[in-house]
């Protein structure tokens, strides 16, 4: 999900490194209703920014967390999740094909797959787990 141009940006470099190629959603012009309806919707979201995590986590949506700044390492810690994240400074751990802890989740019909850069604001609600049921991601 894109809440501006420099947003997608991520969506194009993995499918020209890595041949991935994920869905990307334009919400430049959506209310904030929208956004939480559209996050509550995904399956999974991955996302380098703060709202990333927290606006999907507060309507119930897995997160994977690319952490390139200490905030997002410290949300993660306040869930109890910090498995959730991977740092993008952690040189050993770059994939060069799709892996890490998100590899083995499933996902609730219904619910499509988005790579985010979002930010936002989000609501408080209890913690998501990954889905048991479902497609796998």
């Amino acid at each position: 999900m894109a809440h501006s141009l420099d947003d997608e940006k991520i969506a194009f470099d993995l499918r020209r490194e890595y041949g991935i190629s994920l869905p990307v959603v334009p919400m430049y012009d959506f209310g904030n209703d929208e956004i939480r309806d559209l996050y509550a919707r995904t399956r999974l979201v991955i996302g380098m920014r703060g709202h990333a995590g927290m606006i999907p986590f507060g309507v119930g949506t897995p997160i994977v967390s690319l952490i390139s700044h200490p905030k997002m390492a410290y949300f993660l810690a306040d869930i109890e999740r910090p498995e959730w994240g991977v740092s993008v400074h952690d040189k050993d751990r770059a994939p060069s094909s799709p892996s890490g802890p998100w590899a083995s989740w499933t996902t609730t019909p219904g619910r499509s797959p988005t790579s985010t850069a979002a930010s936002g604001s989000c609501g408080r609600s209890p913690r998501p787990t990954p889905p048991t049921s479902g497609r796998s991601f």
